[in-house]
């Protein structure tokens, strides 16, 4: 089915223009080109003369004059031109989207992919549209959509991730309800689920996408967990690439797929650099919605990570990615071992198989606020109650999310050791 801008766009986000001045940033660097037109800082008044990084193998990137100046000054809307090359290639690498770039799909670099997030749901939803969110799903996402007043519908979840019937069931209810609102999208975290740590399957996944097909919605694809699953490595010899599993962009024939990437996870979250790929009209009016906001990403911060990603190519990008990949599933492991020596038949959950998160249920226990909020703190642990997850933040919730991505391995267990100790209280 044909995928027409105009359908899914709000009328606000319709009536955006580009920017007279913004237009002028890419002719500025043309060979001959005076410029007179763009209210472009002196780099003169700068204070910063020189900028050097150091990375824990021992290597330096020192930044060229070039650089610096690239890094410092106002940048183009869509990305630093050698950041969003690289971004170009590691998506043909890892993805090999079906949709050709320069016709049919393109990319935008943003404040890391909760900014691409917020702002792609102002550009498609308002009170008159609905969107089918994961239960349970990522409260940054569900701050971004509740205030716009959309019908929020929800579909149910496993260990294996999205269950496409209940996605078949939500749309085929909605349309039975006459409730008047045009379902736009699908938003899904595929990979280490936040907060329930699962994974939808490839299969899952091409169910899901057939069924978005067929019914005319978007899919957005926030995947900020991708180069996180534990599994990427698992009996491959020395030299062999990462080979991972299919995403919905990949599957992507017909313009529905924008997807949100993140380097929060594997490079610096305060560095804020995340990015959207899609269809080319989403890409572009999404790029007038970030004109009227923040301009652009963080130029200092993308000509680091741009530079990084060059000099290192795919190969050390990967032994990187490796690195990264063994200490979370490490730790998940250790998590594990935790769990099952002192909350064992006190809660259930599914072993995840990417990502930093456990989702539990406590047995016996209806709602888990006020144990998450009043009785855990006063023990010295900090968690998140099922009920943040929900678009219903009222409703009562047997779950907890607890992270174990930071806190010391001895401190994580005395969390374990603690929680097991209320629980049995309560019981």
């Amino acid at each position: 089915m044909e995928v027409k801008t105009s359908d899914f766009v709000t009328r606000v986000s319709s009536r955006r223009q580009p920017s007279a001045i913004r237009a002028l940033q890419p002719l500025v660097g043309l060979p001959g080109m005076i410029s007179l037109g763009g209210g472009l800082p002196n780099p003169d008044a700068f204070p910063i003369t020189g900028i050097s990084l150091t990375l824990s193998d021992g290597s330096q990137i020192p930044m060229s004059d070039e650089q610096l100046n690239a890094a410092l000054q106002y940048g183009p809307t869509r990305g630093q031109p050698l950041l969003v090359n690289e971004l170009i290639r590691m998506m043909n690498t890892y993805h090999h989207p079906k949709l050709p770039w320069d016709e049919c799909l393109d990319i935008l670099v943003s404040s890391g992919s909760q900014d691409a997030l917020s702002r792609t749901f102002d550009m498609l939803l308002d009170e008159n549209s609905a969107i089918i969110v994961e239960k349970p799903t990522y409260p940054g996402a569900l701050a971004a959509i509740v205030p716009i007043g959309c019908t929020i519908l929800g579909v149910e979840t496993d260990g294996n991730g999205l269950i496409p019937e209940s996605l078949k069931n939500v749309i085929e209810e909605h349309h039975r309800s006459g409730d008047g609102t045009k379902i736009k999208a699908l938003y899904t975290i595929p990979t280490g689920q936040n907060p329930r740590g699962c994974t939808t399957t490839v299969e899952r996944k091409e169910e899901v996408f057939r069924i978005c097909h067929d019914a005319n919605i978007l899919i957005l694809e926030d995947d900020p967990y991708y180069f996180l699953r534990y599994d990427f490595f698992d009996g491959r010899g020395e030299g062999d690439h990462w080979a991972p599993p299919r995403s919905y962009l990949s599957m992507d024939e017909d313009g529905r797929v924008l997807r949100f990437d993140s380097f929060s996870k594997i490079m610096s979250s305060g560095i804020r650099l995340g990015w959207a790929t899609g269809p080319k009209p989403f890409i572009e009016r999404l790029n007038l919605h970030m004109q009227a906001g923040s301009l652009h990403a963080c130029s200092l911060s993308q000509v680091i990570v741009g530079e990084m990603l060059r000099l290192w190519g795919r190969e050390k990008f990967e032994s990187h990615i490796q690195k990264a990949q063994l200490l979370y599933r490490n730790r998940m492991l250790k998590f594990k071992e935790f769990m099952e020596t002192h909350l064992d038949g006190l809660v259930e959950w599914d072993e995840p198989v990417a990502g930093m998160f456990a989702w539990m249920r406590l047995k016996g226990v209806k709602d888990t606020k006020k144990l998450v909020m009043e009785d855990c703190r006063e023990r010295g642990v900090l968690m998140v109650p099922g009920n943040a997850f929900y678009a219903d933040g009222d409703a009562p919730s047997p779950y907890v999310r607890a992270s174990f991505s930071v806190a010391p391995l001895d401190k994580l267990e005395e969390a374990v050791r603690r929680l097991a100790s209320l629980l049995r209280e309560r019981s």
